[in-house]
């Protein structure tokens, strides 16, 4: 009898991928959703000349988590110390740069810049 034919290779998961809101109120929301488990480091940085205007010596936010497979939403929230020193200065928008990667267990990698606005 002839062998059966070989079975079709399984299709390969998708990538993780990073969905950005455009602007919230004193956070920003990521929206990351991986096929398998994977890991997510999220940073976001305000610009040298507002982290000055505001008198922050610190000027970013940072998380970095590991997630099952599905969809998650991440939350990356500004100190109090920035926000208040904000309202104090009269400014009401924040601009940050978020940098965000998330890498699954198969080594595929998504990476993202997005510059994003924070309602103080």
């Amino acid at each position: 009898a002839p062998a059966p034919p070989p079975k079709p290779p399984a299709p390969a998961a998708a990538p993780p991928t990073l969905r950005v809101a455009a602007s919230a109120r004193r956070s920003s929301r990521v929206v990351v959703r991986c096929a398998s488990a994977c890991s997510v480091k999220a940073s976001g940085s305000l610009s040298t000349a507002m982290a000055r205007r505001l008198g922050r010596l610190r000027r970013s936010v940072f998380r970095a988590i590991r997630l099952r497979a599905g969809t998650t939403t991440l939350t990356l929230r500004l100190a109090k110390a920035t926000l208040d020193s904000a309202r104090r200065r009269g400014v009401r928008t924040l601009r940050l740069t978020l940098e965000l990667r998330a890498a699954d267990a198969a080594g595929r990698v998504t990476s993202r810049r997005v510059a994003v606005r924070v309602l103080v």
